[in-house]
């Protein structure tokens, strides 16, 4: 859920259902299906300035200085479009479930009065506040909104306890719900009951954002747990795993608080230096050296940053880089592949079956010639609409510009492939390890000869398991596009 314009919203346009030879789905059906998995759901901060405000600073204090061993906590995978955690809230405990979301910083969640008036579409249980003897309202005269790509919630701030698997927090800041607007209510549609923000904000600095969202110089619940010297390392870690099936599945990820879990990826991790020079630090931003589709090398003109986002399932690209991989994506490997893009919602549909000719597709962050592969098979998604598969492209031209260039979100179809490391030492870096439940391959510069050698290493042993998993994704698509 990183920073962008409403670069989708002029998509409500209908598209009738088409039954040519290939079977797509029309536009704006597809999308709405998409849509309500999280595809596009940012923040856009803009006016950043270095001045450290009142709020700038932890999410709170209070915590017991104790220093615990890293924590490894699973994951719900929402049909591999967005990834949930459970924490509990108050005394005592109320179990919630919130997006795990690298690309915004505040932690908030629906009320229980809110549900009950229909104004808000979560998960039960709901976060209830009378019943927590903790819970302290933060008085404001203005209640809090935040505002994303698509859509907005709006609620008060408090403190309450907070716990996260053995990590308790008390006294930690939220805003509690009392408002989601209807482009919400159909993103969230009683799958999860908020967002639990986990970007770089600056990092161990206090910096103040000049942003539409109050509350965005809040630091995260990471942000409280290192300032309490809880954490072995600072840094959290992320393993996104396939679901498999076109059913909701727990454990299907995994979060690591304090320092990474070996079981989850291949190899050495090779970090990356957070860039300053998209919003000062809001984000977990890198540089983008280079992008290849199979052996063609795209052309990158001015500066080229990555959002790393687990709370976008997409690769958002900007249009030009879109335009140039296109036809590449349509002539295939051994065949074309049929792929056909729909200006209107912005969305790439490839009949199912020649998914396996889809090339692959690669990025090279600043100052390394290592590239980060994706196999073809993965960069599609799956989702069966009335007994037909539907699949649709994982990349999108969805960037938005920033006086430094263009900045893409690297979502969860990067992310599934690469195990990520989230580091606030040495100024914030972001590290990659290949997956342990990948397809991808990391390709060494001292192994590559121009151009890029289908001899890369590859995890899992078979293109046929990754077609399932590929076409798992597209699964999620046409879920909501039936009840649309």
């Amino acid at each position: 859920m990183s920073g962008c314009p409403d670069i989708f919203m002029f998509c409500m346009v209908g598209f009738p259902l088409s039954r040519s030879e290939i079977n797509f789905v029309g536009g704006r059906r597809l999308y709405t299906s998409l849509e309500g998995l999280g595809m596009d759901n940012w923040i856009t901060p803009f006016n950043e300035t270095e001045t450290p405000g009142p709020e700038a600073g932890f999410a709170s204090g209070g915590v017991a200085k104790s220093a615990i061993a890293p924590i490894t906590m699973p994951l719900t995978d929402n049909k591999d479009f967005a990834y949930y955690i459970d924490l509990t809230i108050g005394t005592p405990g109320q179990k919630v479930r919130v997006t795990a979301d690298t690309g915004s910083n505040q932690l908030w969640v629906g009320s229980a009065r809110c549900n009950a008036a229909q104004k808000c579409q979560d998960k039960p249980n709901f976060m209830n506040e009378t019943l927590s003897n903790t819970f302290k309202p933060i008085r404001s005269p203005i209640p809090t909104r935040i505002m994303y790509g698509k859509g907005s919630v709006m609620g008060n701030l408090a403190t309450d306890s907070i716990q996260l698997g053995r990590i308790a927090l008390p006294n930690q800041q939220f805003l509690l719900v009392e408002e989601e607007d209807p482009v919400m209510q159909h993103l969230i549609n009683n799958t999860s009951n908020g967002v639990m923000g986990l970007s770089f904000v600056g990092g161990l600095e206090p910096v103040t954002f000049s942003m539409k969202n109050n509350g965005s110089n809040t630091k995260t619940l990471v942000h409280s747990m290192i300032a309490a010297d809880m954490l072995a390392q600072p840094m959290f870690s992320m393993w996104l795993g396939y679901s498999g099936s076109d059913n909701v599945k727990w454990n299907g990820g995994e979060i690591t608080f304090g320092g990474v879990n070996p079981k989850r990826f291949i190899g050495d991790v090779e970090y990356f230096p957070v860039t300053r020079n998209v919003t000062k630090g809001y984000y977990w931003a890198l540089g983008i050296g280079g992008v290849e589709v199979q052996d063609s090398t795209i052309p990158v003109s001015g500066g080229l940053y990555g959002i790393i986002d687990s709370g976008s399932s997409f690769i958002n690209v900007d249009k030009s880089t879109f335009n140039r991989i296109l036809p590449i994506l349509q002539r295939g490997t051994s065949q074309p592949t049929g792929a056909q893009f729909d200006p209107g919602s912005r969305l790439t549909q490839i009949p199912c079956e020649n998914v396996q000719h889809l090339p692959s597709f690669s990025i090279l962050f600043q100052n390394s010639d290592t590239r980060f592969k994706i196999d073809g098979t993965s960069l599609a998604v799956r989702k069966v609409l009335n007994g037909v598969p539907v699949c649709v492209l994982g990349i999108v031209p969805g960037a938005f510009e920033s006086p430094a260039g263009s900045v893409w979100i690297i979502g969860d179809v990067f992310l599934r492939e690469y195990y990520t490391v989230y580091d606030f030492s040495q100024g914030g870096r972001v590290g990659f390890a290949m997956a342990t439940d990948s397809v991808g391959a990391v390709i060494a510069a001292s192994t590559v000869k121009r151009p890029v050698s289908s001899a890369a290493m590859s995890i899992r042993a078979g293109c046929c398991n990754a077609c399932v998993h590929v076409l798992l994704l597209v699964v999620v698509v046409l879920f909501v596009l039936h009840r649309s």
